[in-house]
Order: structure tokens, then sequence, then C-alpha cells
């Protein structure tokens, strides 16, 4: 009987082993170069499995309360390394800043005022991307990198217990009259409703908020409980908040000197408190009750197709294409890209005018590889060096396996501080020169920022409107707690050394033209008639800054 040879395997045999091995060595390699993402993922999405929030003791003392506070004061403020260089700019001194607020959380009645005060407070440090919002494990968790441990359920159960503790308060706050007053070019204005989400008493609509408790409103920036934080208007060289928002009967009384359109004077009290503004925009999300009932009305009329975050107009006479962009959102970006370079092609285009003035930002590859490619025919660059403070807390933050592996942004130290080079080139594929115009606004911010920024070192790029909301820096937003509380917030503790009209004033316009007060109407009255205002076409009947760059255009 024939022996069966051992050792040796069949030509077949050895094709379908190296077949089954090459793309299993292929995928290891790629799982062991990605390990560190996939650790610091995989952690995350695993211990995101876990069971509903349960109801926890939230009590807080008054030395829990207050040991938060200093938390928050030391890495967000002292904690900048441009702190003593805000100040001055500012013209403000965050010490003082500091005992105001101090005050405020030793006199806090209850704990959703502690916690409104607190998202006050942040709202007046330095960094534009601060924000605390009432509670909310999905929101807050969502690629939160925290500072020292990462607990879901923890967070959870902590979330669950603030929103029901907030509940009733937030509620309450709702029974108390609305009054807005937004700011236009050096003066606050009285609105009426302009959410479909709640009411705004229209009794001083177009009003002009002339004195609060004698002062002028324009000089009390950072006298204001609001979470809305403080922007730099450049015509009027202040600071001012974008909206004001007072109630009729809850918090602390203000006596209000209102100029009327019809050139009355009508002199009134009205109440601020650091919780209603939160209660009203937050509490709508946070409690799904408050909602009307008609907020989804007509939802099923929207085009499903068209896009959400841009528009594209075409004017054939000017050789023009109109592009607003309201998101730096990489989801819709390739479509974009086509879209756009159809427009270009289809008008023959010589100018380009680039609206960002409702962008508050999103992703930098947006700006880099997707729409600055389209209008520059030469390679674009960009480069800042960008500064933070080194502590504990940046420490486990910009060493975290996110940071590290997935942003791939190396830091250099010196001293007490770390550095970061943040370099983008654009690779410019446009088939001509194009004339390119920037408008921008006080929230155009974060990415929008950036791309108004690199566009202004340029010359074929003409930047009109307003100083940017700034921050325009590409560094992830911080994300942070409270120790005691478990309050989230985020804020960025990093700064463009050297950029102080960025990271302090915003990004200055070649060409300062401020939205008016009587823009602002007329545009609301076309609404209210059913017209789409923002519109290439009808914007040419209000939009001052529109109006003034299509005369540039014809004039050229």
């Amino acid at each position: 009987m024939a022996k069966k040879s051992k050792g040796k395997m069949s030509l077949k045999k050895k094709i379908i082993l190296t077949a089954v091995l090459i793309p299993v060595a292929v995928l290891l390699g790629i799982l062991l170069f990605n390990l560190p993402k996939i650790i610091y993922f995989g952690t995350g999405l695993v211990m995101r499995i876990d069971t509903s929030g349960k109801k926890i003791d939230t009590t807080l003392t008054m030395d829990q309360k207050l040991s938060d506070f200093e938390y928050m004061y030391e890495i967000v403020c002292l904690g900048n390394p441009a702190k003593d260089e805000i100040e001055k700019s500012y013209g403000i001194s965050y010490d003082e800043i500091h005992d105001t607020y101090r005050e405020y959380v030793i006199n806090s009645k209850t704990d959703y005022e502690y916690f409104s005060i607190m998202a006050c407070f942040l709202a007046v440090l330095p960094g534009q991307h601060n924000a605390m919002s009432i509670p909310n494990y999905d929101k807050d968790t969502s690629s939160f990198m925290l500072t020292e441990i990462y607990a879901p359920q923890e967070f959870k159960d902590y979330a669950y217990s603030w929103r029901e503790e907030f509940h009733n308060e937030v509620i309450s706050y709702h029974d108390y009259g609305l009054f807005a007053f937004k700011y236009f070019d050096g003066a606050y204005y009285g609105l009426a409703s302009d959410s479909t989400l709640f009411k705004i008493n229209s009794d001083y609509k177009g009003g002009q908020l002339i004195t609060l408790d004698g002062k002028d409103p324009k000089d009390m920036c950072f006298d204001f409980l609001s979470r809305n934080v403080p922007v730099y208007d450049g015509g009027n060289n202040c600071f001012y908040r974008d909206r004001l928002f007072f109630n009729d009967g809850i918090g602390t009384p203000h006596e209000a000197e209102i100029l009327m359109p019809d050139g009355t004077i009508v002199i009134t009290t009205i109440y601020e408190a650091a919780g209603y503004e939160i209660a009203l925009a937050d509490g709508l999300s946070a409690y799904p009750e408050l909602r009307p009932s008609s907020d989804d009305s007509g939802s099923s009329a929207s085009d499903l197709s068209a896009p959400m975050t841009y528009t594209i107009a075409t004017d054939a006479e000017r050789n023009l294409v109109y592009l607003e962009s309201t998101s730096c959102d990489l989801s819709e970006a390739e479509r974009l890209t086509q879209d756009l370079n159809q427009a270009l092609s289809e008008t023959d285009a010589d100018t380009v005018i680039i609206d960002l003035r409702s962008n508050g930002g999103g992703s930098t590859d947006f700006v880099n590889e997707y729409i600055l490619p389209l209008v520059f025919s030469h390679d674009v660059t960009y480069s800042t060096d960008v500064i933070g403070c080194k502590n504990s807390y940046t420490k486990n933050y910009y060493n975290n396996l996110y940071y590290r592996y997935y942003i791939n942004r190396p830091l250099r130290l010196e001293g007490d501080h770390f550095i970061y080079r943040e370099d983008f080139n654009v690779k410019g594929q446009a088939a001509k020169n194009y004339k390119i115009y920037i408008l921008t606004s006080d929230t155009t911010f974060s990415s929008a920022d950036l791309m108004t920024r690199i566009c202004k070192d340029y010359d074929n790029a003409v930047i009109v409107g307003t100083y940017t909301q700034g921050e325009g820096i590409s560094g992830t937003p911080f994300r942070c707690y409270l120790p005691n509380s478990r309050f989230m917030f985020t804020y960025t503790p990093t700064v463009a050394s050297g950029a102080t009209d960025d990271s302090f004033y915003g990004t200055e316009p070649d060409i300062f033209i401020p939205l008016t007060y009587d823009e602002y109407s007329q545009k609301k009255d076309l609404e209210s008639q059913g017209v789409d205002a923002g519109s290439y076409e009808v914007r040419q009947m209000w939009d001052k800054t529109l109006i003034y760059v299509l005369g540039l255009v014809d004039n050229i």
C-alpha cells in the first residue's frame, strides 16, 4: 500500500491559502495601524451601550457650587494663554467679573438659577466657542473627549436627573412674556416674533433701547446676564451681545427708556433673569411638551432633495455666481462642488460672491479641499501658530488618543505653553482668476471665519461686511465638565498667536458695511408677505451689502 506523503501541499491549495492570507495580512496591518483609534472609539461605542438614565441625588452644597465655579474660572480664564491681552483689548478685568459672578452664585436661590449663572459666566470668559446648555446626555457625550474620565452611565444619570430637577422651574419661566432687543450698528432695537418656537412681545417693536437704569446699553456689554457671547463692532468700537432677552416679571428689575418709531419715549420696567433665555431656547429640546403644536407644520411641503446648507444663483448679465453657504457641512461638500462648478461653467463667470453671513462653521476640509480650490486659479496658503497653556487639563486633552492619532497634530512645548502649527494649503483648480467677494457678519464663525482669513491675504479677494465672530482655529473645542455638578461645557483653550484681530475681535473686513435695522425690518416685512427674502434676486431690494458689491462689479 502506498504511503500518503506528508508535509507537501498541492499547488491548488497553495493558491487558495495565498488568496486567503494576503487579505488577512492586509486587514491585520490596517487594524494595527489604526489600533489607537479603534481602542478610543471602540471603547466609547461599547460604553455607550448602556441603560437609560436613572434618578440620582444631585443636591449641591454651596461649597460644591463655589468649587465648580472656581474650577471653571481656573481652566477657562486663568488658563487662557492670552488672558492679559484679552483684558486689555476688551477693557475689562476678569478678576472683577469673577467677583461679581461669585456673588451671583452665592445668592442663587435654586439649582437651575445656579446653572444659568454658570452658563452666563462662561459666556464672558475668553473664547467664542464657549457653550453650556441644559444637560442632554445624547448631545453632550457625542464625540466628547472628557478631561479626566469617560463614564457615559454616570453622565447619563446626571443629565437625566438634572433635567428632572429643572423641569418645573423651566416650565414656569415660560409663563412670563418675552421682550427681545437686537443689536444693529450701535443700538439695540425691539423685535417682534422672529422665531416660530416662542412668541416675542411686540409692544416695543422697532423701539430703540436708549438707556437701561440710566446707562447706555452699548456700554454695558459685560454687565448683562447673557449666554450670547460678546462680539466686536468695529464701526462703533465697542463690544455687544447680539440679542438681549428680558421678561415682564421675574429676576432683576431694570428701568428702560425706549424711543419708539413714532418719536415717543416709553419708560417701563423690564426684568432680567439668568435662566430666562435658556429656559425658552434649551427648554424646547429638553422638554418636548413645551414645543408648539405647529412646530413641524409645513415640513412635508419642503423639498427634501434640495441642498440644506447652501444656495447658488447665477447672474448672466454680470458673469457672476452667488453662493450663500450657511454651514461648512462636509456631508454636502461633494454636491456643492458639482453645483458650483456647473454654475461657473454655464455663466462663464468672472466674479464669485461667497456669502458667509449666516455661516457658523463646520469642517475645515470643506474650506480647503472643496470650496476654495474651485475659486482660486493659483495655490493658496495660510499658516499660523496656535498657542495654549500647558496644564493638567489641557495635557489630558491634547495627549489623548483622539487628538494624537486622529487629528495628528504634533505639539511643541515652550515653557508653560504648547504650540502647534496650522498650515492650510489650497491647490487652485479654477479655470480663471476670479474676482472673489466674501460677505461677512457677526455670525461668521469658526471654519467660516477661517475661510475669510485665508481669502483676506489675496488681492483677488475682498472682504465686505462686518467683523466676523472669529476664532477660525481648526483645533477641536475642548470638552469639559464641572466635577461636582457634572455640567458639561465647551471652550477653546488656544488662540492664534499674534492674531489678535481674529482671536479677540474677529476678522476685519476690507469694506465695513453693517446691517441696519431698516434692512432687517424690510426683510421681515417681505417674509411676512410670503416672499423669499433670502434669494439673490430679492436681496437686491433690501440687502445693502450685496447691493454695494454688485455696484463694484458693475463699475469694473
